[in-house]
């Protein structure tokens, strides 16, 4: 049909694989043909190829990326314990902090009495003691230092009346517990009880005035 132009052919909306199109060579400035299935089919399979590669590499990305966030996800959780055990000491440092600033400032004192340490022990077995002898024990406080004036109290059935108990400083940050028995009898101290102890430390009062 050389009389009819191409705009006044009838449009086919669902080309078949054989239907043949109209094309030119331009690199052999020729015109020929070419079936719809050779000009969209070899693309179209080229295009499935690389939407597969596209879709293999898209999932070991995804894979990584689920590894890594299980990774953080262990190393929020390992950094969550450490806060917590950080959180733990700087709340028992806070309430020692809070013993050492509990000093009473008035200008006419020259020293201020300020609590350094407290707390209890046990030693975990039994402390036996003939009568007229006495046993010591060594004890690590915290902040304390030779000087400081410390208080021991037993905490038992009646305070075990009549074994007496001293406590006193040995170095910085160490201490040595004295029980000497005059009870009469052998005394048996069980494993478990508790020795309540209070350290202070005198202080200079930087705002003592003599001539208040």
């Amino acid at each position: 049909m050389p009389d009819t132009k191409l705009t006044d052919l009838e449009i086919i909306t669902q080309p078949d694989n054989g239907d043949v199109l109209y094309i030119v060579d331009v690199d052999q400035d020729a015109s020929k043909q070419i079936t719809y299935n050779n000009l969209v089919g070899t693309r179209f399979d080229q295009l499935s190829t690389s939407f597969d590669a596209l879709s293999s590499d898209v999932d070991i990305q995804i894979a990584d990326l689920d590894t890594n966030v299980t990774t953080l996800q262990n190393d929020l959780i390992d950094t969550n314990i450490n806060v917590n055990t950080l959180s733990s000491t700087a709340f028992t440092l806070s309430g020692q902090v809070q013993d050492l600033s509990a000093a009473v400032f008035t200008d006419n004192d020259q020293f201020i009495v300020s609590a350094v340490d407290g707390g209890s022990f046990s030693f975990g077995t039994d402390l036996t003691i003939a009568n007229n002898s006495s046993i010591k024990k060594h004890v690590t406080t915290y902040n304390t230092q030779i000087g400081d004036a410390s208080l021991i109290a037993l905490s038992a059935e009646g305070g075990l009346s009549g074994v007496q108990t001293n406590f006193y400083s040995l170095s910085d940050n160490s201490m040595e517990l004295y029980l000497y028995n005059v009870t009469g009898l052998s005394v048996t101290i069980p494993a478990s009880t508790p020795f309540n102890y209070n350290i202070t430390r005198y202080i200079p009062n930087p705002s003592y005035n003599p001539t208040i």
